[in-house]
C-alpha cells in the first residue's frame, strides 16, 4: 500500500547539533521512494530559504506554513 510520507528538517531529516543531513537519513527516504511511498517535506520555512539537498530528496513540498504546495516539481498552491 502506498503511504505519503511528511518530514520536518530541523532535527528530523537533520541532526539537531550540526544541521547535516545524515547518510542514513538520505538511505532510509531513497528507500522508501523506491518502495512505492511519497516523501514530502513539511516545513514552516518558505520555499526560498530550503536547501536544494532536502529538495532533492523528496517528491513534494508542503512549506511555509501550507502557502506553497510543490509535488514532482509542479507548484499546486
Amino acid at each position: 500500500m502506498r503511504k505519503l510520507l511528511f518530514f520536518d528538517i530541523d532535527g528530523t531529516l537533520t541532526d539537531e547539533a550540526t544541521g547535516i543531513i545524515p547518510e542514513s537519513t538520505r538511505q532510509a527516504v531513497a528507500k522508501a521512494r523506491e518502495n512505492g511511498h511519497l516523501c514530502f517535506l513539511n516545513s514552516g520555512r518558505t520555499y526560498p530559504i530550503i536547501e536544494n539537498d532536502f529538495k532533492e530528496m523528496v517528491d513534494g513540498i508542503v512549506c511555509g506554513l501550507g502557502t506553497y504546495i510543490e509535488y514532482q516539481g509542479r507548484i499546486l498552491l
